[in-house]
């Protein structure tokens, strides 16, 4: 069993396990997954904090207040989701307000792919893609930090 930088000791937190099911991996999906949220906060922080401080409270609060609303939603969704490799399948809970959620079985995963961008490259994450017959079909699990070892973690499962 590797250890990732982002692994979770709390092994079922919020999963619902199989009996006899051995949690192997269980990460959050890396802040960047939520890039676009998170550069509206900075920009919106970037705007309404220097007219905090220049006194114009008034016009700078709800600015603010609207950057802390959605930076907390970025915090709560990222802590709500969860890439879970077990001895028996992969599970993928996502979302906050939201929540969805998709399992494929280890035997039933037939294709596995792995990408990552320039910036994924620099930052050792990137996007695990499973493929899997039956009801589930494609499991895309983006901002896998660690995607490559994550992926060998599921291999292995598949060869035992």
């Amino acid at each position: 069993m590797s250890q990732l930088p982002d692994t979770h000791t709390a092994p079922t937190e919020g999963v619902p396990l199989l009996e006899e099911e051995v949690v192997l991996e269980n990460i959050h999906p890396s802040y960047l997954t939520w890039w676009k949220p998170l550069l509206a906060t900075a920009f919106l922080a970037l705007i309404g904090i220097p007219g905090m401080l220049a006194g114009n409270l008034g016009e700078s609060l709800p600015i603010v207040a609207l950057a802390a609303l959605i930076g907390g939603y970025v915090y709560m969704s990222r802590k709500n989701s969860r890439y879970v490799v077990t001895n028996e399948r992969v599970y993928k809970k996502y979302g906050w307000i939201r929540r969805t959620t998709t399992e494929a079985r280890i035997e039933d995963i037939h294709s596995l792919t792995t990408d990552e961008t320039i910036l994924g490259r620099l930052l050792n994450e990137g996007v695990v893609q499973i493929d899997s017959t039956g009801a589930s079909g494609l499991v895309g699990l983006p901002g896998t930090r660690n995607h490559e070892q994550f992926a060998n973690i599921i291999r292995d499962q598949q060869q035992q």
